[in-house]
């Protein structure tokens, strides 16, 4: 759901260019017109912004946010884990100005890139931010998209029917080549139910998921070595009218396979202290629950503080999502491998989930990705 920051890794920098904070205007639109094409520039536009929160009839994977100004942001997010979760890459297309998403490494209003994040055997970590001209997003009457992060090498093109994308990557100078796909094995949903029109796409942020899980391939060329995986692969968007550290105090987000379920799940408070939650379980390429209601996600193990504040680093999971007449589906996250980032404000782990139905003898098992925000100091 979001990029890892840049740590130790390989950068291209930003230019920066001057300009002031602009809110973003609080209407929300439904765009009625799916077929178009979207150019976001490579610097925030000093206007207000119209952020979309109602979902429509097409369009699930389009632009959210018109123009970006100093206070939005909007991306796309790919990631793909290995089963036994020794691989992992991620792939993020954005238009995040450092003063709307934090936090960044980002400059105030250079607001375009593509950033690749891969762990392997044959990479610890690696990582690579490369700044954009321009992005072109183009939509059709379906609910998919295609985006092409000018001057990067990286694009991605997704079916209208949201049962398949492909990332690519020709990154100039060579250091990386490759490609990502996805065929999807769950339907596409918004954080209160499948995708349809009328549908609220507000957590804390707005947050569409395209393809909640898949059957994924991965092939990346960096710099002569090669990495080659399959695995689990996940695609969402998130957007927001306001600068994510204004909104947001903690979250839990994180998806999975428990046995034949697909699980993604939020459980996220606000500045307010307010608690926002959205959970999603899938089953044989069928909805099983999908719902704004009915999940808890807490920390377990050491430093199992919750609310968690910054510099909390948990030993684990532990979420309970009941489903109604389809029952409660119990489970915990635990860490297998070293983590794909830890920071005091946000950790990134592969691990698997573990549990199963209530009432049944069963131990269901599966691999997930998941992560922490913890923006709050104790």
């Amino acid at each position: 759901m979001i990029l890892p920051r840049v740590n130790a890794f390989s950068i291209v920098a930003l230019a920066m260019t001057s300009s002031s904070l602009i809110s973003a205007s609080t209407s929300t639109y439904q765009n009625q017109n799916c077929s178009n094409v979207h150019v976001i520039p490579a610097s925030v536009v000093n206007a207000p912004s119209i952020v979309n929160t109602v979902s429509s009839a097409c369009g699930l994977d389009g632009p959210k946010v018109a123009p970006i100004n100093a206070s939005t942001y909007d991306w796309w997010y790919f990631e793909v884990v290995s089963e036994d979760q020794s691989y992992y890459a991620s792939i993020s297309f954005l238009a995040t100005p450092g003063t709307g998403f934090t936090p960044s490494l980002f400059p105030n209003d250079a607001i375009l890139a593509t950033y690749i994040s891969v762990a392997s055997p044959e990479f610890a970590h690696y990582g690579l931010l490369l700044p954009a001209e321009r992005a072109v997003i183009t939509t059709d009457e379906g609910q998919g998209a295609s985006g092409v992060w000018e001057g990067t090498g990286t694009s991605f093109t997704g079916t209208a029917d949201l049962s398949s994308y492909r990332v690519d990557l020709d990154v100039p100078g060579g250091e990386l080549s490759g490609w990502i796909t996805l065929d999807s094995i769950a339907p596409a949903h918004y954080p209160s139910g499948p995708a349809q029109a009328g549908e609220s796409m507000e957590t804390i942020v707005g947050w569409a998921n395209a393809i909640p899980d898949s059957v994924a391939e991965v092939y990346f060329n960096i710099n002569g070595t090669e990495v080659k995986f399959t695995g689990s692969g996940y695609h969402d968007k998130n957007w927001g009218s306001k600068p994510f550290n204004e909104t947001v105090a903690s979250w839990y987000w994180g998806r999975g396979r428990l046995g034949p379920y697909s699980v993604v799940w939020f459980d996220g408070l606000d500045t307010e202290g307010i608690e926002h939650v959205a959970v999603y379980v899938a089953k044989d390429g069928a909805i099983v629950y999908s719902a704004k209601s009915g999940i808890v996600v807490r920390p377990t193990g050491s430093n199992a503080e919750y609310p968690p504040h910054k510099g909390d680093m948990p030993g684990g999971l532990h979420a309970v999502i009941d489903m109604g007449e389809a029952g409660v589906l119990e489970f915990d996250v635990i860490h297998t491998v070293d983590p794909i980032l830890e920071e005091e404000n946000h950790a990134k782990w592969r691990g698997i989930l573990s549990g199963g139905l209530r009432g049944q003898e069963q131990i269901l098992n599966g691999t997930a990705s998941y992560e922490q925000f913890a923006l709050v100091e104790a």
